[in-house]
């Protein structure tokens, strides 16, 4: 199994950044390449779908399969292997720690941009 896990703090309340995270609305505003990303249901819970679209077309699909609010937040992709796991947890004052885990049995993991990709999550959050 392949996996990365990356850590960072987040000048800002736990429920703050894992609402920010878990709103599609948002994604576009930190992941590089995704143009848009829906979700079936809002707040979401253990089965909602979300789709993302990439500035090229192409769409991902994943299904939520662990949902604790404001704690943690899993997608798990529809058609291929591949897991994604958002934590979320106070660690002082408006600090929270945010990681970000990923794996997969057999397929590319994102681990070589999320470093930048997060940084980009911390400052976005931190402006709003």
């Amino acid at each position: 199994m392949k996996e990365t896990k990356i850590k960072i703090l987040i000048n800002r309340k736990q429920n703050e950044v894992f609402d920010f995270i878990i709103n599609p609305e948002n994604t576009p505003k930190w992941i590089p390449g995704v143009g848009k990303e829906v979700s079936e249901k809002f707040p979401p819970v253990v089965g909602t779908k979300y789709v993302n679209t990439e500035f090229g077309g192409k769409q991902n699909s994943y299904v939520v399969t662990n949902y604790v609010h404001p704690e943690v937040f899993q997608l798990d992709a529809i058609n291929f292997d591949y897991k994604l796991k958002y934590s979320c947890k106070e660690v002082g004052p408006d600090v929270t720690e945010f990681e970000y885990h990923e794996w997969s049995d057999s397929g590319n993991l994102h681990s070589l941009e999320m470093e930048s990709i997060l940084q980009n999550l911390k400052k976005v959050i931190e402006s709003e």
